[in-house]
């Protein structure tokens, strides 16, 4: 698992130390803040860390830092490597490399490349663990309607998607473990399966979910909401997802209703409840409230990343509630709409019912989560 990540000169952060919780970890921003490259960076870090480990394959340790080069930019879909290295006034310095360190449980990964680089990375420190488990990446759009095609066309052609689509697609092929295989999440795919009212089948190289009421349906049929939640299952039922594993997953709120907001919320906290690291990237004020809700009762350890805009660039703060992080534009903006519309409220209920000062039943306080 990731116990921390440091980066210098890297995107838009000039200097940034993240920590990570064995639970629930949520990075919060406005757009154009960083969330995503933050998250995309987590993943490859633990995605390398993985193929690194002496389990996996001792010989990529002649070559890994081809591998930091080649993962980066097929992640990131930048024109060359250097394009990730933070700029000066719209112009980058071929004198202040990107850093990036990452911890994992005592393992380290620290490299460097320099703005003008094209493919090249110099590694500074790293120990390779004896077995590392794979990370997951589940991007803002599910990928289980993209299946079987997308990997062949992503290994025969040149696609305008970057690579957590094709990463995510070639762990779908596994099939599913044998029952006795397991049991130790057979209750979180329960839970899962049960927010879903189905069971996720592959079927002939496509996916159907078999519900209790409308049959077996093509996955494409279900809302987007519960597509992303059936990838989770299969998931946890091909092995890929198991405890001790972490899953990253940008903006899980993406095209949803509320109503399937919450489902995905709950999915979330019976993941990270069930030993699975969480990392998560959001901007969504309703999803931030439900996960607090939902957490009262599942009482998982939550750490919050907030990211906002300073005189160099972005900065991050961290703190174990989320009302301990600074303020976050994208929140504030949401909380003050609220307040707007309640006065408006206020004021036109009063100018129709004199008598009438009580507030309304929908009231909330400008406090972000209480």
């Amino acid at each position: 698992m990731l116990t921390s990540l440091a980066v210098s000169r890297f995107s838009l952060f000039a200097e940034a130390k993240l920590s990570f919780t064995p639970g629930l970890n949520v990075i919060i921003g406005e757009n154009s803040t960083g969330k995503s490259h933050l998250l995309k960076l987590a993943y490859v870090v633990s995605a390398l860390q993985s193929e690194s480990s002496e389990e996996t394959a001792p010989e990529i340790h002649f070559h890994l830092d081809e591998r930091i080069a080649e993962k980066l930019v097929a992640v990131f879909r930048p024109n060359f490597l250097g394009g990730l290295a933070k700029r000066n006034s719209g112009r980058a310095s071929g004198r202040s490399r990107c850093v990036v360190h990452a911890d994992f449980q005592g393992h380290a990964l620290r490299f460097s490349f320099a703005p003008n680089s094209r493919k090249k990375v110099v590694i500074e420190a790293h120990t390779a663990p004896k077995i590392a488990k794979s990370p997951v990446m589940l991007p803002p759009k599910e990928a289980l309607s993209l299946f079987p095609s997308l990997v062949g066309s992503y290994e025969r052609r040149e696609l305008p998607m970057d690579e957590t689509y094709y990463d995510l697609c070639r762990k779908f092929q596994a099939g599913p473990l044998k029952p006795s295989q397991l049991h130790p999440v057979a209750s979180l795919i329960q839970e899962l399966e049960t927010i879903l009212r189905g069971k996720v089948l592959l079927e002939h190289g496509r996916f159907h979910v078999i519900t209790s009421d409308k049959g077996k349906l093509e996955i494409g049929l279900l809302a987007e909401g519960l597509r992303k939640i059936a990838q989770l299952a299969y998931l946890l039922l091909n092995g890929t997802l198991c405890r001790g594993c972490t899953l990253f997953w940008d903006e899980p709120d993406s095209n949803l209703n509320p109503r399937l907001i919450r489902k995905v919320a709950q999915a979330l906290l019976v993941t990270a409840q069930a030993g699975i690291q969480v990392v998560i990237a959001t901007h969504s004020l309703f999803l931030l409230r439900e996960l607090a809700l939902l957490n009262r009762s599942h009482a998982v350890e939550t750490l919050y990343t907030g990211l906002e805009y300073n005189s160099s660039g972005v900065a991050a703060h961290q703190d174990e509630d989320i009302e301990g992080l600074p303020n976050i534009a994208a929140l504030e903006e949401e909380l003050d709409q609220s307040d707007r519309y309640l006065e408006q409220y206020l004021e036109t209920d009063q100018a129709k019912n004199p008598e009438n000062d009580q507030e309304p039943p929908s009231a909330h306080p400008k406090k972000a989560l209480r």
